[in-house]
C-alpha cells in the first residue's frame, strides 16, 4: 500500500488530522528523494571507478612502476581532500560517497603493492592491514549503511582467510563456528555497551544488529549439515573442537545474559537473550548428533528456527523481521519442493503442478503476512 493510501486510510478512521497527514508526506518525499540523489551518486563514482579501470588494465603492462604508485597515491589523497571540504561544507552525501571510494582504493592499493613488489603476502596479511589503516577514519566519519555493511564484510572476510594462520599458531578453533558464537556476541557487547555508546553514536547500534544478523545467517547455513551423513562421530578425532567451540558459544550466551543483568550493556526484552541461547543450541545441532543424510530434518530446524525469529521480531514490535521471516520460510518450502519433486519439473504436468503450486504459496504468504499484521 502507497505511503497516500495510508495516509487517507487513517485521516478516515481519525487517526490522523489533514496537517500532520501533510506533514508526514513531504517528510516521506524528502527523505526519499536522499535516498534516490545519494543512489545515482553512488552509482556515478562506480562508473567512475569502472571507467578508470578499464583505462588502466588496458594500458597496464605500458604503464612504470613508479607512475602507477604515484597515481593512486594522488587519487587517494584527492579523495581525502574532498572528504574533509565536503564535511567543512557540510555535504554529507559527497562525503559519504567519498569515504566509500577512499576504503576501496585503499584495498587496491595495498594490491598494487604487493603486484608491483612480488611481496607475495597471503591475502589475510592485505587485509588486516586494510582493516589497520580504514577502520579509524571509517569509525570516525561513516554513517552510510553500506559502507558500514561493506567494512562489517571486510571483517569478516579478514577472519575467514586468517584462519590458516590461525590455526597455525593457535591450533585447531574451527574458527567458523565462532561465526555464531563469539564474534556475534562480541559485536552486539560492543554494540549494546552503554558508555561506549554514550561517546559513539552511531557505529554501535550497527554493530549489535550486524551481530544478530550474523548468528541468524551462521545458524541458518548451519543447517545443510543435514545433507551430510555423521554416523561415526564418537570416533571421529575432531569433535573436540566442535564440543569446545559449541560450550564456549553457551558461555558467550550466558555472558551476554549476565552483562545485561549487570547493566553493562543496554536492557533488552529476555526474548532477545533466549533467542541467542537457542541459536548456539541449534547451530551446533548438525555436527553433535552423529546421523546419516537427514535433509527434511535439516528443512524443519530451519523453517522452524526462521519462525521463531518472526515471532521475536513480532514481540519486539519488528514487523519487517516477522515479514521476512514468513518470505524465507516460504521460499525454504520452494526449495524442498524441488528437491523432493525436482525430477517432475521436466513433465509437463510437473511444470502445471508447480506454477499452481507457486502461485498459492505466493498469495498465502501474502495473505499471512497481512493478516498477522492486522492482528499485531
Amino acid at each position: 500500500m502507497s505511503l497516500k493510501a495510508q495516509l487517507q486510510r487513517w485521516q478516515k478512521a481519525a487517526v490522523l488530522d489533514t496537517a500532520t497527514a501533510a506533514q508526514i508526506e513531504t517528510y516521506e518525499k524528502s527523505r526519499h528523494g536522499f535516498r534516490f540523489s545519494t543512489a545515482m551518486l553512488g552509482l556515478g563514482a562506480l562508473a567512475i571507478l569502472l571507467g578508470i579501470a578499464a583505462v588502466v588494465s588496458s594500458n597496464w603492462d605500458a604503464i612504470p612502476a613508479f607512475v602507477k604508485l604515484l597515481t593512486h597515491a594522488a587519487l587517494n589523497l584527492t579523495l581525502i581532500a574532498g572528504i574533509g571540504f565536503s564535511l567543512r561544507a557540510g555535504r554529507t552525501v559527497a562525503s559519504e560517497v567519498m569515504l566509500f571510494l577512499l576504503g576501496g582504493l585503499t584495498l587496491t592499493f595495498i594490491a598494487l603493492i604487493g603486484q608491483i613488489y612480488q611481496t607475495g603476502a597471503p591475502l589475510w596479511q592485505a587485509l588486516t592491514l586494510w582493516l589497520v589503516i580504514t577502520s579509524p577514519f571509517l569509525f570516525y566519519l561513516a554513517r552510510a549503511r553500506f559502507t558500514m555493511v561493506c567494512w562489517i564484510a571486510g571483517f569478516l572476510a579478514t577472519l575467514t582467510a586468517a584462519e590458516e594462520a590461525i590455526t597455525y599458531y593457535l591450533g585447531p578453533l574451527n574458527l567458523e563456528d565462532s561465526f555464531y558464537t563469539v564474534i556475534p556476541v562480541a559485536m552486539i557487547v560492543a554494540g549494546q555497551w552503554t558508555q561506549l555508546k554514550e561517546r559513539w553514536q552511531v557505529w554501535p547500534t550497527f554493530l549489535a544488529k550486524s551481530g544478530y544478523a550474523l548468528t541468524a545467517c551462521a545458524v541458518s547455513m548451519a543447517q545443510w549439515g543435514w545433507h551430510d551423513s555423521i554416523t561415526n562421530l564418537l570416533h571421529n578425532s575432531t569433535i573436540t573442537p566442535i564440543y569446545l567451540a559449541f560450550f564456549t558459544g553457551l558461555v558467550a550466551s550466558g555472558l551476554l545474559l549476565a552483562l545485561r543483568r549487570a547493566h553493562y550493556i543496554e536492557a533488552k526484552p529476555p526474548i532477545i537473550d533466549f533467542f541467542m541461547l537457542v541459536s548456539v543450541l541449534v547451530g551446533f545441532l548438525p555436527f553433535l548428533i552423529p546421523h546419516t543424510q537427514m535433509s527434511v530434518v535439516g528443512a524443519a530446524l530451519f523453517m522452524a528456527y526462521w519462525a521463531l525469529i518472526g515471532w521475536t521480531g513480532l514481540r519486539l514490535g519488528m514487523h519487517w523481521i516477522l515479514n521476512t521471516a514468513i518470505v524465507i520460510i516460504a521460499l525454504r518450502l520452494v526449495i524442498v519442493y524441488i528437491e523432493v519433486f525436482g525430477s517432475l519439473l521436466a513433465t509437463g504436468v510437473g511444470l502445471i503442478v508447480s506454477g499452481v503450486l507457486l502461485i498459492a504459496l505466493v498469495q498465502g504468504t501474502r495473505k499471512l503476512i497481512q493478516k498477522l499484521g492486522r492482528k499485531a
